[in-house]
Order: C-alpha cells, then sequence, then structure tokens
C-alpha cells in the first residue's frame, strides 16, 4: 500500500556504528589466521547457558552481522564477566580469539561490550489514512532518500478505527533540513522526534 519495505533485519542501517568499533567482519573471519585476536559487530541472535562437568556456568552465543554470523564460546572464568551482556537481541562487540579448527570459525570471547545506540535514535512520523495516496508516499520517500543517517523511522498510519505502526527500511539524519524537507515536501504529515511530540 504504501510503496515502502518493512525493514528486514534489525541491524540495517547500523553499518556505520558496527564499523566504529569491529576490525573484521563476521565473512571476513575465514579469511584471517587461526588464533588472531579480533573484535566483531553484530546482534546475539542466540544464547545458550550451559554448565561444565564440574558445574560452572559457561555459555555459547551467536553472533550475526548483516552478511554472516558467528559462534562465540564463553567458558565459566569470561562468563562470570559478560554474563549480564549476552542478551537476546543485544547489538554487542565482541573481543575474542579465532578458533579455526573445524571448518567453521568461531570465536573464543574474551570481552563483550554493548552498541551505544543512544545516538541512533528513532523518528517518528504521522499520516492520516486519507493521506496516504501515492503523491505522497512518493515524496516522502523522496525526503527520507534524501537524507540518509542512523536514525530508524516509524510511519503510524492514523485510520477513523485504529492506527498501524510501520517500520520503514529507511534510515535518516534527523537535522534541521531534514525536518525543512520534510515540511515542505509531504503535506498532511505530523511528526516526532525520538517518539516525543
Amino acid at each position: 500500500m504504501l510503496g515502502l519495505y518493512v525493514s528486514d533485519h534489525p541491524l540495517f542501517g547500523l553499518e556505520s556504528v558496527l564499523a566504529s568499533r569491529a576490525d573484521v567482519g563476521i565473512a571476513q573471519l575465514s579469511d584471517q589466521p587461526d588464533g588472531a585476536v579480533v573484535t566483531i559487530g553484530g546482534i546475539i541472535s542466540n544464547r545458550q547457558r550451559r554448565i561444565t562437568k564440574k558445574g560452572d556456568p559457561w555459555a555459547t552465543a551467536t553472533v550475526e552481522d548483516l552478511v554472516g554470523s558467528v559462534e562465540c564460546l564463553f567458558f565459566p572464568a569470561t562468563y562470570q564477566l559478560v554474563s549480564g551482556r549476552l542478551q537476546q537481541d543485544a547489538v554487542v562487540f565482541v573481543k575474542g580469539r579465532l578458533d579455526k579448527r573445524d571448518d567453521v570459525p568461531r570465536l573464543i570471547g574474551a570481552e563483550v561490550t554493548l552498541a551505544d545506540l543512544t545516538t541512533v535514535g528513532v523518528v517518528v512520523l504521522e499520516l492520516h489514512q486519507s493521506n496516504v495516496i501515492p503523491h505522497t508516499v512518493n515524496h516522502l520517500r523522496e525526503v527520507l532518500t534524501a537524507h540518509p543517517g542512523p536514525s530508524e523511522v516509524h510511519l503510524r498510519v492514523r485510520g477513523p478505527e485504529k492506527t498501524t505502526v510501520y517500520r520503514l527500511s529507511f534510515r535518516v539524519n534527523a537535522d534541521k533540513e531534514f525536518w525543512a524537507d520534510l515540511k515542505a515536501e509531504v503535506a498532511g504529515m505530523k511528526e516526532w522526534r525520538n517518539g516525543v511530540s
């Protein structure tokens, strides 16, 4: 209906955040030498807590970026230090030693740092259902495309009985120029910044 794609990956638009601290992409781990110490960035898509024969807790976590995924192992001593940061869907940086003894590279985790997403924010826009017409949607797409940046965009479409929220695949730089272009190009739009009216 809107001609806009719903975001299909939670890391979409966070490439610059990941690149700021990761020294290698997950897909490039196979090119690194066995035993290399690397830092990767991504989202924890799966985590499993385990117990050693001695009764000590440890964990495995799957960390994925936009192009690949890797299993990270956190043995007991490290797990005690990082367990609070190993949460499902957390965006993290993992520093560790690459283990390539098997066909698939793994990372023996030594440090986990949460990514700072406070500067990313969310831009919430609102349109009445009656304004969702090709002319308005095309202008909205042009403005969103013209201002790429870190902030996720949500679009609230108000109908007579319910409001539907769309998470758009665009990320924008919500500066003064963005808001000026939005007001000039898209009639009937109400906007919020970071969800605050």
